[in-house]
């Protein structure tokens, strides 16, 4: 199974990376922090963490001088969201990884959009969704 998992990390100031008000799941509200896209690899063998992606805000993809003192490679600024960060996880190693499952929580579940790519990948998905998600039957006129 393959696992995805954005995890936020509090951070003070404005120089680290990535940082931001945004979604903090880790304190359960919108505060300053860094957000990563982490893919997990679960079998019956064990349980690791394989790769990560650090999540840019719009406001910092649109900084190039900031972007610049920071570090940031040409090739990681353009603004993708977590869903797509994930996409590209899976497309660098899904292939190389057996699985059957691709896993992961309500922020992952929450886009219509996100389910169905992975649905159209023939990757079957149990993603947790909000409870206040509306679920129709797509064979349903």
């Amino acid at each position: 199974m393959l696992v995805f998992d954005p995890s936020g990390f509090p951070k003070s100031g404005r120089e680290s990376v990535g940082v931001a008000r945004q979604w903090c799941g880790r304190l359960g509200k919108v505060e300053n922090c860094q957000v990563a896209i982490y893919l997990g690899y679960v079998s019956s063998k064990g349980h690791t963490l394989l790769d990560t992606r650090l999540y840019l805000p719009k406001e910092w993809t649109k900084d190039t001088a900031r972007l610049d003192k920071a570090g940031v490679p040409k090739a990681s600024r353009a603004y993708r969201t977590r869903h797509q960060l994930a996409l590209e996880l899976l497309a660098e190693h899904g292939a190389s990884l057996p699985h059957r499952w691709i896993a992961g929580d309500d922020e992952m579940g929450r886009p219509y959009w996100f389910r169905r790519r992975l649905a159209a990948l023939d990757e079957r998905s149990l993603l947790a969704v909000p409870s206040n998600t509306a679920i129709r039957d797509l064979e349903t006129p």
